[in-house]
């Protein structure tokens, strides 16, 4: 009897052990990161995001935009707005005051003047806001984004010199060769101009223009440098293990990430290190206990289609392409806890682009921010 009451005594005490220690003894993929959980289950990095972005659900403003600063906001956007310009709205707007369309030449001296109206009435946003140190920052990179390049006022005055019989021909909007000549030395001011009015406008904004690459001597903001020297330290520890894998375990992580070990770049490590840095992010928003989301705006002069949202663009890259190397290379660097891909379009997209997106792991931001865009 007393040798029973023993062993009913050790039995309870291994099962009340055993009722403490389960929290410790769940299966190690289900509290994994996303990324850890890829490697046990070989699922896919757009899978994992698609399903935060579900758990995470729709972006909730909270807490009150830098806008909300500004004084007579809505009248300051106005009278900046109305300093944008296009080739063909200038061109319909000179006709409408003299009768005929401007000349290519008085379209191109058009340019660098009308350009800096537009830059002295965002300038003129900081008169507005005083001391406000954090809203000056947003203005003043979009000053900075927004400024003519050497290169290309230097591109005016080759075109005006190799062109000379070109010069006097009239500038009709409907001839789309001409035109587009025209696009190109003209300084298209709508994605740096979105990125300041969603800036403004959105709740929980830190950083515009976050190059993941920190130069040498770099001058950036408090929230730039906190979100670089993460991405740094992400960098540094993924590329130490790389180069501890062997062969086997490297083709393995290439195959696991088609995008960030692309055939049609160099394969070497240091390459595609360099690659990864030289990212950029429109936008950081911070969202409350939530992460943040590295987020993309696009300032078209349409809605976005399923179309639109696969058409190449100046890169070569469509806005899908460019939205599914993000998705992968937060997932490569094992950062898909702390930042969320997101997009918004200011001219709206319509559901079947959104679900395309989705379908990606890229969060589409739906709440309306408005601003100016006429169609070039």
């Amino acid at each position: 009897m007393i040798k029973v009451l023993y062993y009913l005594r050790v039995n309870a005490a291994l099962v009340l052990g055993l009722f403490f220690a389960l929290p410790f003894l769940v299966p190690e993929k289900v509290i994994r990161a996303p990324a850890a959980l890829e490697r046990v289950s070989g699922r896919s990095c757009v899978s994992l995001m698609r399903e935060s972005l579900e758990r995470h659900g729709d972006f909730t403003p909270r807490g009150a935009s830098l806008s909300e600063r500004i004084p007579n906001f809505e009248e300051r956007i106005r009278s900046i707005e109305n300093a944008i310009f296009t080739p063909k709205s200038f061109a319909n707007q000179y006709k409408e005051q003299k009768g005929r369309f401007p000349k290519v030449k008085e379209i191109i001296d058009h340019f660098l003047p009308g350009h800096q109206k537009l830059l002295d009435r965002i300038s003129a946003l900081n008169d507005a806001v005083a001391t406000d140190g954090e809203i000056k920052y947003y203005i003043e990179e979009t000053l900075r984004a927004l400024k003519w390049s050497d290169k290309e006022k230097q591109n005016l005055l080759d075109f005006k010199s190799e062109n000379a019989s070109l010069l006097e021909r009239e500038f009709d909007p409907s001839d789309s060769q001409l035109r587009q000549m025209m696009e190109r030395l003209w300084k298209n001011p709508y994605g740096d101009y979105g990125e300041l009015i969603v800036a403004l406008r959105t709740p929980g904004v830190e950083v515009q223009n976050l190059v993941f690459r920190i130069f040498e001597n770099e001058s950036v903001s408090p929230n730039a440098l906190r979100h670089k020297n993460t991405l740094k330290s992400a960098l540094d520890q993924k590329f130490q293990e790389l180069a501890g894998m062997s062969s086997a375990q490297l083709r393995e992580t290439k195959s696991r990430y088609p995008v960030v070990f692309n055939d049609q770049r160099s394969q070497e490590i240091e390459d595609i290190r360099q690659w990864i840095e030289s990212k950029e992010v429109d936008l950081v928003i911070n969202v409350e206990g939530r992460g943040h989301y590295f987020m993309e705006v696009k300032n078209y002069s349409k809605k976005m289609t399923t179309q639109r949202l696969q058409d190449s663009h100046g890169n070569g890259k469509s806005v899908l392409d460019q939205q599914k190397e993000m998705v992968e290379i937060i997932h490569f660097l094992g950062l898909e806890r702390k930042y969320i891909p997101a997009i918004y379009f200011l001219k709206g997209i319509d559901a079947q682009a959104k679900e395309v997106l989705e379908e990606n792991g890229v969060l589409v931001i739906t709440n309306e921010i408005s601003a100016t865009r006429r169609n070039p």
